[in-house]
């Protein structure tokens, strides 16, 4: 009896008609090549930070500005405006209301003035020509006059003890001098002071 013969094996296709290896060669034409560049170029981009050629990145803010309209409201007045402003108001004020006028300085006699005011008071020359007509006058006895912080001070020759109702008589008449006196220091007077010849206070008499 005979065995049977073994059937011949199939010839092996070429590798380019083999279904896989095309699949892979065509993936591999495809992706290889890209993936080296970016190998390269990533390899380089390394290489150049290691060595400081690239700078580092800088962080840079952008304001952005807003978009939005704004709206501006103008007012225009047509008809023109009437109220006045601050300078002519202040002319006007200044042109109805007169500047008021400055007050005469009043500044205190000086011993001549007040001496000279005396004898024109009592209505003589010399205080001693009083004691011709009257011996008991005090206006005999006058000797000067002077003006001091408001007072009117005058000095007789007089004893300031046992001529004390003289100095009195003499303060009396005096204040009422002032009073009706129409010299400008006369009305800042007030008292009229009588001393003797050494200074000392005799009499005094409030100006009314």
């Amino acid at each position: 009896m005979s065995t049977p013969l073994a059937p011949a094996p199939e010839p092996r296709k070429p590798w380019y008609k083999r279904p896989k290896p095309l699949i892979l060669t065509a993936l591999g034409i495809v992706i290889i090549p890209p993936l080296l560049l970016f190998i390269v170029l990533f390899i380089s981009a390394v290489v150049d930070v290691v060595k400081g050629d690239v700078p580092a990145p800088t962080t840079t803010a952008t304001t952005t500005s807003s978009t939005e309209p704004t709206t501006t409201l103008e007012t225009t007045s047509e008809e023109p405006s009437t109220a006045p402003t601050s300078s002519e108001t202040t002319e006007e004020s200044t042109s109805e209301e007169p500047a008021p006028e400055p007050e005469p300085e009043t500044s205190e006699p000086s011993p001549e003035e007040v001496e000279a005011w005396l004898r024109g008071q009592l209505g003589v020359e010399r205080f001693s020509e009083a004691l011709l007509v009257d011996p008991t006058s005090w206006i005999g006895y006058i000797v000067g006059g002077n003006v001091d912080h408001g007072n009117l001070h005058v000095q007789l020759q007089i004893d300031r003890t046992t001529d004390k109702a003289l100095g009195k008589q003499a303060a009396g008449a005096l204040a009422n001098f002032v009073k009706y006196s129409n010299d400008p220091w006369s009305n800042d007077i007030s008292f009229v002071i009588v001393e003797d010849g050494t200074g000392t206070v005799v009499a005094q008499e409030m100006v009314k």
